[in-house]
């Protein structure tokens, strides 16, 4: 309680009003130069936040398209390898029957010889075929990614 006595005898202490220069507009020449100087980088600031903005959105756009080309791409390499697989399957599934209407071991391995090379004529050119669709998928998933850059 003596604290608070103590706090309430002292005087208030006393602030006396600084008047600013009146000079433009309240502001002195350095204040003045200084405001228009963070004018000219606030509005450099926004040209330039403007311009990423812009730039971000473009690439966003390129990386969309190319994704998408992507996409197409790799659904059309996954009907490639099930064409594969059914290819497979269909010669699995006849030659069991083929094999048991040979008549002798001559004509076994004839047929052996046509299935293997029938198997391995398709296996080859259902990968020659998703070669192809690679190399054209990585070519068109570019592209945009390409023009991206050159407008840049």
């Amino acid at each position: 309680m003596a604290n608070q006595q103590i706090q309430k005898d002292m005087p208030e202490p006393k602030v006396e009003q600084m008047h600013a220069a009146t000079h433009d507009g309240g502001l002195g020449s350095g204040a003045q130069a200084a405001k228009e100087a963070a004018e000219r980088v606030a509005g450099t600031a926004a040209h330039a936040t403007d311009e990423a903005a812009r730039a971000a959105r473009d690439l966003t756009g390129a990386f969309a398209n190319s994704y998408s080309v992507f996409a197409d791409g790799f659904q059309e390499l996954q009907h490639g390898y099930w064409r594969i697989v059914q290819q497979s399957v269909d010669i699995a599934s006849t030659a069991p029957a083929e094999m048991m209407r040979c008549r002798s071991l001559t004509e076994l391995s004839e047929l052996q010889r046509e299935i293997f090379s029938k198997y391995l004529d398709g296996v080859v050119d259902a990968n020659r075929t998703l070669i192809d669709v690679s190399a054209r998928v990585a070519g068109n998933a570019v592209k945009p990614l390409q023009e991206h850059i050159g407008r840049a």
